[in-house]
Formats: C-alpha cells, sequence, structure tokens
C-alpha cells in the first residue's frame, strides 16, 4: 500500500476497511500539495521562522536576498512538515538576524540556484533563429532571475559593469 494513495480506491480494491473509512471520511479536505501554492511559501516560512526564533533564542526578523526565492522554487516533497524542518535548520545555522542562503540545506540551494539550462551537442538552449542580440536579453533575464533581480550580482556573474547591466536593461524597455 502507498502511503499517497486515496483510500476509496484503497477500500474498492479491498486493501483498507470500508468501516474504518467510514469512520475517518466524516467530512474530507481536499488539500493541493505545497508546491501547487507557491504563493504560500513566503507566509508559511515567516510563520516557522517567528515560531521557531524565540524558541531557539533568535532574534532572527527576515531573510536575505534569495531565501524566499530558493524556498519558493523548491519542489517540497516532504510538503509543509519539510518547510518548517528547514525554516529551524536555517535558524539554528544562521549567524545574524537574518537567514541567509549559506543557512538553508545545500540541496535545496542547489536544485533550484543551478541553471536548469544545458547545452546538449547539436541543441541549443536558445530558440534556433535567435539573433546574438535575443540570446544576451533571454541570458540577462536568466541571470537576473538567478540573483533575484539583484543587478550587482547579476552583473558580476555577467562579466559587466553594473552601468552597463543598467543600460542594456533599458534598451530592452524601449523595444
Amino acid at each position: 500500500m502507498h502511503p499517497n494513495q486515496p483510500l476509496r480506491s484503497l477500500v474498492e480494491a479491498g486493501q483498507f476497511r470500508e468501516d474504518l473509512y467510514f469512520r475517518l471520511n466524516v467530512f474530507p479536505i481536499e488539500l493541493p500539495a505545497l508546491r501547487e501554492r507557491v504563493e504560500d511559501i513566503s507566509h508559511l516560512a515567516a510563520r516557522f521562522m517567528f515560531k521557531h526564533a524565540p524558541k531557539l533564542g533568535k532574534t532572527v526578523n527576515s531573510c536575505g536576498p534569495g531565501v524566499l526565492n530558493t524556498l519558493q522554487k523548491y519542489h517540497w516533497p516532504g510538503n509543509i512538515r519539510e518547510l518548517e524542518n528547514v525554516m529551524q535548520r536555517a535558524l539554528v545555522l544562521c549567524e545574524n538576524e537574518r537567514i541567509e542562503l549559506k543557512d538553508l540545506p545545500p540541496e535545496i540551494v542547489a536544485r533550484v540556484t543551478h541553471p536548469d539550462i544545458k547545452f546538449e551537442k547539436n541543441r541549443s538552449p536558445f530558440p534556433e533563429n535567435a539573433t546574438l542580440e535575443e540570446v544576451e536579453k533571454i541570458w540577462i533575464r536568466k541571470v537576473l532571475s538567478r540573483y533575484d533581480g539583484n543587478k550587482l550580482r547579476a552583473s558580476k556573474a555577467l562579466g559587466i559593469n553594473q552601468t552597463t547591466l543598467w543600460r542594456k536593461l533599458k534598451a530592452e524597455e524601449k523595444d
């Protein structure tokens, strides 16, 4: 028996007691997985932070750049319990008054912050007929997204001056 199977189908297959099913099924509530409720992640993370920080003797009251974006992009196979555990761990590890990316489990940060663009032989991650200018725009947006819109960090990652990045973004807005 798989732990996440609907009980009704297990009753019909004779793998779960029907009388017990009816005792449990007073008022069924369908709750989507956390990964399907991305908008709830920041609220839940804040709630867990404020719930557990005093218990751990911490005065943490915010998250640093990229933390909420990383939490929102993660798949959350363990749902809300996993998010609460991650926030507790981050609180234990944080060294100042805000949770930083370095305080999150490396397996979560690694899955989210690595670019999902893969260069394979004879395959481009960009549209086939894209011009160099279009490829540049796509790549700049990708890097900006990776750094949550932080233009200074994005410009460093791109190897260009922050003024150059600003100028390219302005030119893109005019198009």
